[in-house]
């Protein structure tokens, strides 16, 4: 016979699985970098998915551990509120380790968020040891040749990079672009990422022909791949004018911060007429 408050505990455990289901699948939804917009519609999830992530992990499955704390990393690092931000990239290599143990790829992957946030913040010697646990650990789990390893070699090199370790930064890079074209073929953001990296090493250590081939590359790339119009596209003709500039070619220079201005001030403006909208709606 089943008692009334087993019948209430199995309620209460069905609830709470629910509410966390659902707070999951939020926290899917949340983009890395959220707009205003999105922020404030946001704002009133982010108590309940803490709630989450401090209480009930425990019912949360493997495979959707991450997710409470990458959605409240995403909400808060998007914002630039990295000390916001960090105790959940905190508690969630802590509770990772503690389900999964120290060898798991689950365990990688809040290494390394916990690492770019950190080169946010630009604690560039601690990230790098984290990524290099992160770097082993995927090498260790997935074999030498994996999209994440290659990603994980490219994070690596930017920080190397931003200390100042041009060789070292150059050599990961190549290593991560060559094995991204193995893996993925040569049309691919991951591979116009690289080489726009790429092109910042060259350009740091005076290579100017060679930063700007890069550059053009990984522009034809993305518009091949996302459209003329794309924001990406946009940072990249940024880049291209920067480079440019720094180089006296102001001319040259010129009409490309205009086309990547008026790109991102058409996004505005569709942004604003959107919003306008749904005001209205």
């Amino acid at each position: 016979m089943i008692l009334q408050s087993e019948i209430q505990d199995i309620d209460a455990r069905q609830l709470k699985r629910a509410f966390c289901q659902v707070m999951i699948a939020e926290a899917k939804t949340i983009p890395e970098i959220p707009t205003l917009q999105e922020i404030q519609a946001m704002e009133i999830t982010m108590p309940h998915l803490a709630e989450v992530a401090i209480n009930h992990t425990s019912t949360v499955h493997d495979q959707d551990l991450l997710w409470p704390f990458i959605g409240l990393t995403h909400f808060y690092k998007g914002q630039g509120l990295y000390i916001q931000a960090e105790p959940w990239c905190d508690r969630c290599l802590k509770i990772t380790r503690e389900r999964l143990g120290d060898e798991h790829l689950v365990v990688a992957t809040s290494l390394n968020n916990l690492a770019l946030l950190y080169e946010c913040q630009g604690r560039y010697g601690e990230a790098e040891s984290l990524l290099e646990q992160a770097l082993a650990l995927r090498k260790q789990l997935l074999s030498n040749e994996h999209s994440n390893v290659a990603m994980t070699l490219n994070n690596l090199a930017v920080i190397y990079g931003q200390q100042g370790h041009y060789s070292k930064a150059k050599l990961f890079l190549l290593e991560s672009l060559e094995m991204h074209k193995r893996l993925l073929g040569n049309e691919h953001p991951n591979i116009a990422e690289n080489l726009n990296n790429l092109a910042a090493i060259h350009k740091h250590q005076g290579y100017y022909s060679e930063a700007e081939l890069c550059l053009l590359e990984s522009l034809e790339i993305y518009k091949r791949l996302l459209g003329d119009e794309h924001p990406n596209v946009a940072e990249s003709l940024n880049d291209l004018a920067l480079l440019y500039k720094h180089q006296g070619r102001c001319s040259e220079a010129e009409p490309l911060y205009q086309a990547s201005l008026a790109m991102r001030s058409v996004k505005c403006q569709l942004h604003r007429r959107q919003k306008r909208k749904e005001l209205r709606g």
